[in-house]
């Protein structure tokens, strides 16, 4: 569902804003591993995650405290796919990280947004 500016996409039952940032959760650690692959734990608990290469590459540009749009313009430039379509692609992952709570949502302020 798309608002009528553009700012925002509704995915998974939250909203994410494209001005908003996406940054780490303090309670997670990251490992790549013979540079093929990412692994994050979670230290509050059991849960890890193996990320893809599209997954890594989103969650490098979270440890850099990106914007979803500042994400989503990154992989416009790098691959040859339709803009929507890469732009779909984001914003699910990162309301999947939200989701598992792998990152936080952060106001141009770098307040946290509440999940």
């Amino acid at each position: 569902m798309k608002n009528k500016n553009k700012l925002t996409e509704k995915y998974g039952g939250s909203t994410i804003k494209l001005n908003q940032y996406v940054v780490p959760t303090a309670s997670v650690v990251c490992t790549e591993i013979d540079n093929s692959f990412v692994v994050l734990l979670k230290l509050d608990g059991t849960d890890f995650y193996t990320l893809n290469s599209t997954a890594a590459q989103i969650w490098k540009s979270a440890q850099e405290q990106k914007t979803v749009e500042e994400i989503i313009g990154d992989f416009i430039e790098q691959y040859d796919a339709h803009p929507s379509t890469i732009k779909e692609s984001i914003l699910r992952q990162v309301n999947e990280f939200n989701k598992e709570g792998l990152v936080d949502i952060l106001d141009r302020k770098r307040k946290r947004i509440v999940k």
